[in-house]
């Protein structure tokens, strides 16, 4: 497998991924993360006048994966993946056929390390235990600390082929009674959970405007209704990913929408990328009733998994104890660099034992 560094054109990247739709190579939780769409509507929006580049794999005349980059910080040189750490919210997985990925990767390396003296560092803000592990291969050499791995995270899972009884029939029994008497009484109260007709464009406004109100009533400042991610995700609602793979349910009380779920299915699994609900009916617990509903309808849709993605909110050990560790690798160039930001990142590091202390 060759590999070349080059200009990021999503036309190419386009074709890769819609290829290796076409052949089901592309992996269930999280594929639309690396969506054309969604990496486009990044760099039309969070990313605009970023420097973005490619890591392009060929095999027979033929690209079979793709590394998708944006340049940090210009002066370091500081390379990361396009779309981390803004809005990726799960663990990366490269766009090629999963038994090639390690040697992707590998020969991914061995093209920027040609290049050395043209970047500082590489890093994979979230990735999966297997993918930090060929990395850490990629790197093997007497110079260990040319190589930084970090656990920084944990993504919660679902196993929804079991189906919806069955998932309910592993809680207590207790559990299972508060689960069901909660669902009972918010919609007694009038909540009523549905599939929404209104554009995706309102939806998003709705969700945004009772995400804001909650983070308020809550007094915590919340990233996900600032103008430029608020921006990206109008933009991907707009791509070809973003018509098909969105997920909207919503809870409504008369005619209004007072609870917003925000998802994504794709190749089997359903990502839970954001929800909002009005505080004024907190006391019906519509973001429990609404988490509810949406699992049980995907156990009934043929969907295999429900992805939390990243974060350890307690919410989620509620419905499931099983979770991807996830990690952030940077690699360092054999270059001055390279060592420079190695350095620094050393520095860090040791500042941080010494605060522990």
């Amino acid at each position: 497998m060759k590999c070349r560094l080059t200009e990021f054109s999503p036309e190419d990247y386009s074709k890769l991924h819609a290829r290796l739709a076409t052949q089901g190579l592309l992996p269930d939780s999280g594929a639309i993360f690396t969506s054309p769409g969604w990496l486009t509507a990044w760099i039309e929006t969070i990313g605009a006048g970023q420097q973005t580049a490619s890591v392009v794999a060929e095999q027979d005349a033929e690209q079979v994966a793709y590394l998708p980059l944006v340049l940090r910080r210009r002066a370091l040189r500081e390379w990361a993946l396009i779309g981390q750490p803004s809005v990726y919210a799960d663990h990366w997985r490269p766009a090629c056929d999963p038994v090639d990925a390690r040697d992707f990767l590998h020969s991914a390396l061995d093209c920027l390390d040609r290049q050395s003296a043209g970047w500082g560092s590489l890093r994979f803000a979230s990735i999966s235990a297997d993918l930090a592990a060929s990395i850490g291969e990629a790197t093997n050499s007497p110079d260990k600390d040319r190589f930084s791995l970090i656990e920084s995270g944990v993504a919660p899972y679902l196993d929804l082929s079991a189906g919806f009884d069955s998932i309910l029939a592993g809680f207590s029994k207790k559990k299972r009674y508060n689960l069901k008497r909660t669902v009972r009484l918010a919609e007694e109260g009038g909540l009523r959970y549905e599939a929404p007709a209104e554009p995706p464009d309102e939806l998003l406004d709705t969700l945004l405007k009772l995400h804001r109100r909650r983070a308020a009533d809550r007094k915590i400042r919340s990233t996900f209704d600032e103008d430029a991610i608020a921006g990206f995700h109008r933009t991907f609602l707009r791509t070809a990913d973003g018509r098909s793979h969105t997920w909207f349910r919503v809870l409504r009380h008369d005619d209004d929408i007072v609870a917003v779920f925000y998802g994504f299915r794709c190749n089997g699994a359903l990502s839970f990328y954001q929800q909002g609900f009005d505080p004024d009916i907190g006391h019906l617990s519509p973001g429990s009733v609404l988490l509810y509903r949406v699992i049980e309808e995907a156990c009934s849709s043929q969907i295999s998994e429900f992805d939390f993605l990243q974060g350890d909110e307690a919410y989620k050990s509620q419905w499931t104890n099983s979770k991807r560790v996830l990690y952030e690798v940077t690699m360092f160039a054999r270059s001055a660099r390279g060592r420079t930001l190695r350095s620094i990142r050393h520095a860090r590091e040791m500042a941080k034992k010494v605060l522990r202390r």
